[in-house]
């Protein structure tokens, strides 16, 4: 593909004003310190500046800022693959866009799974315009639960799109609604989702406050950690759907649920909490 111009970079920050023009709320609240907001914002962008080169300097390019900034770590590729597990609930400089590549990749994704170019610029926009933080799992900030319920709005208003992006959204593990059942005479379901924030240093240890999903049918759930998003080691239990977690590397969280049946498998979700309390 060839190399775009500085036009994407206008056309990221554009969108900026289209995102506000349609969810003020949203803007607002990545201005605010939300990082998925920031995320989903930045995201986005980047998605629309890529879609723009598509249809108007075709074959395009999906790399954003690439004739502006001279590192190449500071440009955003969409075609990265990326997925929820990668968030990192921080508003530090530089993170935002680096979260972005999430929802910049999610967009990437529906045109591999084929939406057109015009079709996967309603479904960004559609995505900004419909999520809501005041139905998901946490009420000041926004959450993966608020995407879920905005992309099964997007379902009602254009099926097709809808079906892609959710889609789309499982491939990348995002959020999903427990399932009914689970428990009785069996084991409970795994925890539907994993999330957290910092609480602050010990230290050289970073603390973290922990929460998941709650199952049907659970007495306890075992937690795991990984250092590299791959094989998951047991560190400890928790009789409750949250727990104070204590790091000194990077590490990945997921959860299983557990009762005198047996235990779930691990969460399809992680959470990335990374060490960033002294050296």
């Amino acid at each position: 593909m060839q190399a775009q111009n500085i036009d994407d970079v206008m056309v990221h920050e554009a969108t900026h004003s289209v995102t506000k023009g349609v969810n003020e709320v949203l803007i607002t609240a990545a201005t605010n310190d939300d990082a998925l907001a920031a995320a989903m914002v930045e995201g986005f962008s980047d998605a629309i500046a890529v879609l723009y080169s598509e249809k108007f300097n075709p074959p395009g390019d999906t790399k954003v800022a690439e004739e502006l900034f001279k590192n190449p770590s500071d440009v955003r590729d969409i075609s990265e693959p990326t997925t929820l597990d990668d968030f990192v609930d921080s508003s530090d400089p530089g993170i935002q866009h680096q979260n972005g590549k999430i929802f910049g990749n999610m967009i990437y994704r529906a045109r591999q799974a084929g939406l057109s170019i015009d079709q996967a610029a309603k479904a960004t926009i559609l995505i900004l315009d419909q999520v809501n933080r005041d139905e998901g799992l946490v009420g000041d900030k926004f959450d993966q639960k608020d995407i879920k319920d905005a992309l099964e709005r997007i379902s009602i208003l254009d099926q097709v799109i809808g079906e892609i992006l959710e889609t789309v959204w499982s491939d990348m593990n995002g959020y999903e609604d427990p399932p009914t059942g689970g428990g009785g005479s069996n084991p409970p379901y795994a925890p539907s989702y994993v999330t957290g924030f910092f609480t602050g240093c010990t230290g050289t240890v970073s603390t973290y406050l922990d929460s998941w999903g709650s199952s049907t049918g659970a007495s306890y759930y075992n937690m795991y950690y990984s250092t590299t998003g791959g094989s998951y080691t047991y560190f400890g239990s928790s009789n409750f759907p949250s727990s104070t977690v204590y790091n000194t590397v990077n590490g990945y969280v997921k959860i299983s649920a557990c009762n005198s049946y047996g235990c779930s498998s691990l969460s399809n979700n992680a959470f990335f909490q990374p060490h960033i309390c002294g050296e």
